[in-house]
């Protein structure tokens, strides 16, 4: 029989963390077989062999987290390398396509007609940062993403709703395309503002 003190000996000499005060409410609560407690002045008593399954449960939890967290921990690096593969390849051979927009091409294509709506496109991108809007911006396209520099846009085309104008106009001309998926952006943003 061990005594607490004892028995947290055992727990730091298998290198299994164990908290004293843990220890003793589980004795209080009963879930450890075998011990018992005579007087306040002797303490617990607690069976050897109560404390080497313990120990063992303990060390099975502790290398199933371990077991987890590396897995975890490797999976964020591959994630973050590749991460960092792919924004290497952006920066040294920078994007595959490229365009502009004409505003006027853009008014003529836009699904949604309506001044307001065009007056709201005007304000937040085509005048963005100036004071008449620009008659053309230029987009970039790579790996699936249309990116927009002057509103800081990226829109990933895998995503609904913009996954759906893919697949129907994926047949169009990469300009064309471009006008839409960011006639969709402002389109959802728009119906946002307006709530």
């Amino acid at each position: 029989m061990l005594t607490v003190s004892q028995a947290m000996e055992k727990f730091k000499q298998a290198k299994v963390p164990q908290n004293e005060e843990l220890l003793r409410r589980w004795l209080r609560k009963g879930k450890i077989e075998g011990a018992v407690i005579h007087s306040k002045r002797e303490g617990w008593l607690i069976p050897e062999d109560s404390i080497k399954s313990l120990i063992e449960e303990k060390k099975k939890k502790v290398q199933a987290k371990n077991k987890y967290q590396n897995a975890y921990n490797d999976g964020y690096q591959q994630a973050m390398s590749d991460f960092r593969d792919h924004m290497r390849k952006w920066i040294v051979f920078g994007y595959e396509k490229s365009g502009s927009i004409k505003r006027s091409e853009f008014r003529q294509i836009a699904p949604l007609n309506s001044d307001k709506y065009f007056k709201f496109v005007d304000q937040h991108y085509f005048a963005r940062g100036v004071t008449k809007p620009r008659p053309s911006t230029d987009y970039f396209f790579s790996e699936g993403f249309f990116c927009y520099p002057i509103g800081s846009i990226v829109i990933d085309i895998h995503e609904t709703p913009y996954s759906e104008i893919y697949e129907e106009e994926k047949d169009l001309h990469l300009d064309t395309l471009a006008i839409l998926m960011l006639s969709e952006y402002f389109r959802l943003y728009y119906i946002e503002y307006c709530k």
